[in-house]
Order: structure tokens, then sequence, then C-alpha cells
């Protein structure tokens, strides 16, 4: 459902995450266009793409992941202006709070909607109704959570009240 949100010709910053590492497989037989991320996954799977131009964002290298993060990075961030951003969370509470478990990434994330000029949150139906340890916004900043069909009622319901779209991915 992503893919048809893409167009040749836009920019987009990829956060970090399994989730957006799909979307980049998904993404590598385009053609004009431009991906910025702090992911080295991401980054590792675009690269020999002809279509697309790839911008690694600095930063330091979180431990036990391929993550870019930090003060740098989110300098780094304030030199690109982007169509969409699509990012992952490792939690979405009921309430409509957006959930990190790293402070550090939660700064960059509020720092690529800030970038951006349309949200997308790509999150599996596992991380609906988690919260952790850092909040990084709120589901209302977002265009809409693309999910997969496994999302339950109660979880579509909840996110509904706190003011989120959803688009189910088939």
């Amino acid at each position: 459902e992503a893919v048809k949100l893409i167009e040749t010709g836009q920019s987009l910053i990829l956060d970090t995450g399994t989730t957006t590492l799909e979307l980049a497989y998904l993404l590598k037989d385009f053609e004009g266009i431009t991906v910025v991320t702090p992911s080295l996954a991401v980054a590792s799977v675009l690269q020999f793409s002809s279509g697309i131009k790839t911008i690694l964002l600095a930063g330091t290298i979180r431990k036990g992941s391929p993550d870019l993060t930090g003060s740098v990075t989110e300098a780094v961030l304030d030199m690109f202006r982007v169509d969409v951003v699509f990012q992952g969370a490792d939690g979405v509470g009921l309430d409509g709070e957006v959930y990190n478990i790293d402070p550090q990434i939660a700064n960059v994330d509020r720092k690529m909607r800030q970038r951006a000029r349309e949200t997308y949150l790509l999150v599996d139906n596992s991380k609906i109704g988690k919260t952790g340890f850092a909040v990084n916004g709120y589901v209302s900043e977002a265009v809409a959570i693309i999910t997969d069909l496994r999302i339950k009622k109660e979880q579509l319901s909840g996110l509904k009240k706190a003011g989120a779209k959803i688009i189910v991915a088939k």
C-alpha cells in the first residue's frame, strides 16, 4: 500500500526498522526518486538501484542495530525537505501516542516529521496497543497508519478514536 503513495520525482525519508526495510525492497526498482535514510540496512538494499538516489544520514551507530542516531543525525536532517516520510515505531498506544524504546531514536523521528510534507506510519498489528519508553509523537501527526490484515477490531477502533486514519495493506 505504501508503494502506491510514491510517485516519480518525489523525495522520501525511510526510517529505521524492519517494516521500512521491507518498503525499501519494494522500492528498489523504482525510477526517479530520492531516499534519505538513517538506516544502514535500507541504504544497503537501495545502493545498487539505478533509479534511486540514496542519501545516508550521518550519526552515531546504535549498538546492536544498523541505525544512525543522535545529534549529528538530527543536524544533518535539517539540510533536507522531503515530500514523504515513512516511519516505523516500537509501539502505538490506543490513546494515540507513538513510541520508541530509545529516546535518541524518538528525537530523530520527531525531526523527520518536521522535515517532511507528509508522514505515514508503517506499523504491523503486533505493535498496536503497545507502549514504550519514549513518546515520539501522536498518530494525529500522520496522514495514515499503514498496517497489516491481522489488525484486530479493537485495535482499529482505538486508533480511530485517537484520530488515526488506517490503511490496511493486503
